[in-house]
């Protein structure tokens, strides 16, 4: 199962775990509707304070990762249904490309950066303590279509991790010392890692492909 969101519906909470990090990584699956739709998650109340991951309406997937000037790179994905997206962050590395690493499906993309270089640390302001799904709260922007298995880790999780997510490992099985939140989104809205409280706002239960524990 997984849970729907149309316009003017989301999931909300407040954590710190994504604040001041050197090593962090996101991942979840996503499920497109249609071309030209849009989906969000991630820590996205200022729109330079910020670490998300957005397929956009323009068929781009944007991995964000900005500390007061936008930094982010991107991939152009026009692929409805569901698709597993991941973003990995490293940050004691040199280079946009070895700090920062955008995943679909799996794979490890090539990415195109933009804006200023990747910060050595994610964002250490407060904006970055509230977690959204399918909400774009700086840019006033909603989302639509699917959630499931989403999670964060307070480390940079390997290109083998990601596979693993991608071919339906659940996040509790992959790196679970470090993983700092996960929503299966199965019927029941929850945090089972940290148990960050979380508000829905109207979303409800979809179907998801089969996840293996």
């Amino acid at each position: 199962m997984a849970r729907a969101f149309a316009t003017n519906q989301q999931i909300n909470g407040t954590t710190s775990v994504g604040r001041n990090q050197t090593y962090f990584s996101m991942a979840g699956w996503l499920r497109r509707g249609s071309s030209g739709s849009r989906q969000i998650f991630g820590m996205i109340e200022s729109g330079v304070h910020r670490t998300d991951i957005i397929h956009s309406t323009d068929n781009i997937v944007y991995y964000v990762l900005s500390s007061g000037i936008l930094a982010y790179g991107s991939v152009s994905k026009n692929l409805n249904g569901w698709n597993h997206v991941a973003l990995t962050f490293d940050g004691s590395q040199s280079g946009n490309s070895n700090r920062l690493k955008g995943y679909f499906n799996g794979n490890n993309e090539t990415l195109a950066f933009a804006g200023t270089t990747i910060p050595a640390t994610t964002s250490n302001n407060s904006a970055i303590e509230t977690f959204r799904i399918n909400r774009h709260q700086a840019e006033n922007l909603w989302g639509t279509g699917d959630y499931a298995e989403l999670g964060m880790w307070q480390a940079a999780l390997t290109a083998a991790e990601i596979a693993s997510l991608a071919k339906g490992m659940t996040c509790a099985q992959v790196r679970p010392q470090s993983l700092v939140y996960y929503t299966p989104l199965v019927r029941d809205i929850q945090d089972i890692a940290r148990g960050m409280t979380l508000t829905n706002t109207n979303s409800t239960v979809a179907n998801h492909p089969r996840v293996y524990a």
